[in-house]
């Protein structure tokens, strides 16, 4: 209990000090290294991420192009995309399981949609008021080559149409 709670001997105020002593809150020197290889690059792929989900969206015949343009920098949209397909759930996740590049990541897997998981606790109703519709699919679209992506999505779409007869 020392570590916990400040003693007579110590400056008020330097409890959290004592609470900090054994459980080691340096980073390790490879762990550091490594933090510092990933600060070095972030900037750049981040840019490489947004510029691939741009790219992906298209978004300058969406509705949502203008509010974009307003509220985000310049050619910055972020990367992830949602977007809903012609169909249902079976549609979506048919889509998501033909795609080759696609990685499932916490809160953002698009083997489950955001209905069935973030915003299962809402209704229907609020689900649909909050722009969560039954086909629509998460993608965070990452940094390899925009071609490699943009077909991988194409083959993917192309094997959904066959199978639902489209």
């Amino acid at each position: 209990m020392q570590y916990l709670f400040s003693d007579s001997q110590e400056t008020p105020g330097s409890s959290h000090i004592s609470c900090l002593r054994p459980s080691s809150p340096a980073l390790n020197p490879f762990g550091a290294f490594l933090l510092l290889q990933g600060l070095e690059t972030l900037s750049l792929r981040a840019e490489r991420h947004s510029e691939n989900a741009l790219t992906l969206a298209r978004l300058e015949s969406h509705d949502s192009n203008a509010l974009a343009k307003k509220i985000l920098r310049p050619n910055t949209y972020g990367g992830v995309l949602s977007f809903g397909i012609k169909g249902d759930v079976k549609e979506a996740s048919k889509l998501v399981d033909n795609l080759k590049l696609a990685s499932n990541l916490a809160n953002v897997d698009p083997r489950h949609p955001p209905a069935s998981t973030t915003h299962a606790q809402l209704t229907e109703e609020e689900q649909l008021l909050s722009g969560v519709t039954p086909d629509l699919i998460r993608v965070s679209v990452g940094i390899e080559a925009i071609s490699d992506i943009i077909a991988d999505f194409d083959a993917s779409l192309k094997i959904v149409a066959q199978e639902s007869g489209q």
